[in-house]
Formats: C-alpha cells, sequence, structure tokens
C-alpha cells in the first residue's frame, strides 16, 4: 500500500477498470465519440459552460450571481456579477 492510499493496489486496479468499463463502455457518455458522439467544438462549448451559465440562460439575464454558482459569494473574488458577464454556450457549433 503507497504512503497516503485509503486502498491498496489491487483493490485499486479494481476500481480503475470498474470506472473506466462505467466510461467506454457506455455509448452515450457525452465524451465518447462515433456516431451518437459530440464533435470536438460541441465537446468545448459543454465544458465552457457552468452552472451560472445555465441559471443565467433559465431567467433571461435577470440575475446577478457569482461566477462559481455553488461557491460563497464573497469567497477569493467571487462576488455577484450581472449575467452579461458569465461565459454561455455558443449553439452556433450545432
Amino acid at each position: 500500500m503507497q504512503a497516503g492510499a485509503d486502498v491498496g493496489p489491487l483493490y485499486a486496479c479494481l476500481i480503475g477498470k470498474q470506472f473506466n468499463a462505467l466510461k467506454y463502455g457506455d455509448r452515450f457518455f457525452y465524451e465518447n465519440t462515433g456516431p451518437s458522439g459530440f464533435t470536438a467544438a460541441q465537446l468545448s462549448e459543454i465544458k465552457r459552460m457552468s452552472l451560472s451559465g445555465v441559471l443565467c440562460d433559465a431567467f433571461d439575464d435577470a440575475l446577478t450571481l457569482q461566477p462559481q454558482a455553488l461557491r460563497l459569494n464573497n469567497a477569493n473574488g467571487n462576488a455577484a456579477v450581472s449575467c452579461d458577464q458569465i461565459p454561455r454556450m455558443d449553439l452556433s457549433v450545432w
């Protein structure tokens, strides 16, 4: 067992194999390529989106909220801003 590890090497290997099978065995997992997958540009837009962006889209820019929606308003420069300052998804890549 490595220092600081919570599980031994065998169990760590089994956990890794299971997560790999879950991710790459699911043809609908959003990062998988293929006929039902997203293009590179679409994946880039999905990964760029945040919960704050989703909330701003849902409420028609009427909000002021922090860029990291689940963090405290005053934590490390996470002060509330207008929705027009929060990045949104570019749907033109679809």
